[in-house]
């Protein structure tokens, strides 16, 4: 099987309506860093390691393609309703809703809707399967959602939710370090025989990190950038591909310039 070609073969079935229904989910909530274009880089960063994956981890079938895929799209849309750590259940009552709309449910549909309830579980604490259907399927989503967690695209996602978790700016640091080393260190066993690919990725990581430490220093450049996520994306309540021309129009301090100039680059990935 040829997993980029079924790859897209699932997008002409499944991507449309996804995204659709995701982006009718957060029509009433304002939650940029998790909304449908989140889940739409999910599922980007799928595409990416899709392949070498499939030749090197483990052997994927159509239907898990099927199954990652449907996972991606819709296993944060339970935020829109609560943005307590604990909302799989909330994103799979919403999966739910959504197979129920149609003539006839993924092969895979209860797998499906356990990997997207089960997917909020960042403690690492155990190592996922991939013996089972829902296992491979838990595996691929938590490595493509913790690679959006990372670089100055990840920045954006921690402080948008740990702020609305009711997180003090002061106290963000200590409380998201821990929680990016983990993620990190998940993505790089997942991905050791991939090291081509994880360059790259420990390259975004360290700049999710350099910031939350210069956070944790009272840094000016780390609380300036944070003021522009406040005055330029959060307060006119706009997503921050939208947002980005016209911060980097203004100019202003270098260091706060090259953050979004790479937060830009990130969000280049076409939206289907």
């Amino acid at each position: 099987m040829n997993a980029e070609k079924t790859a897209e073969q699932m997008e002409r079935k499944w991507l449309g309506d996804t995204y659709r229904y995701c982006r009718k989910c957060f029509s009433g909530t304002y939650l940029s860093s998790h909304d449908e274009t989140h889940h739409l880089r999910v599922w980007y960063f799928v595409k990416t390691l899709l392949s070498e994956y499939h030749k090197r981890i483990h052997e994927l079938s159509r239907d898990h393609i099927e199954g990652i895929l449907l996972a991606a799209m819709l296993h944060d849309t339970g935020m829109s309703q609560t943005f307590d750590i604990a909302h799989g259940r909330a994103s799979r009552r919403l999966a739910e809703t959504f197979f129920l709309s149609r003539s006839s449910p993924p092969a895979l549909a209860d797998d499906i809707l356990a990997a997207v309830e089960k997917h909020d579980d960042k403690s690492y604490s155990d190592v996922i399967s991939t013996e089972t259907d829902e296992g491979i399927i838990l595996s691929v989503l938590s490595l493509a959602d913790d690679l959006d967690a990372v670089g100055a695209t990840g920045v954006f996602r921690y402080y948008e939710i740990y702020l609305l978790r009711g997180f003090e700016v002061c106290e963000m640091a200590t409380a998201i370090l821990p929680n990016l080393d983990r993620r990190y260190e998940s993505v790089a066993m997942k991905l050791a025989s991939l090291p081509n690919l994880l360059t790259g990725i420990e390259q975004r990581y360290l700049t999710t990190r350099r910031f939350f430490e210069d956070l944790r220093t009272g840094n000016p450049c780390a609380l300036q950038i944070l003021d522009t996520f406040e005055t330029s994306i959060r307060k006119p309540g706009i997503k921050p591909e939208q947002a980005l021309p016209e911060i980097l129009k203004k100019g202003g301090d270098p260091c706060v310039s090259r953050f979004f100039r790479i937060m830009q680059r990130e969000l280049s990935p076409p939206v289907y």
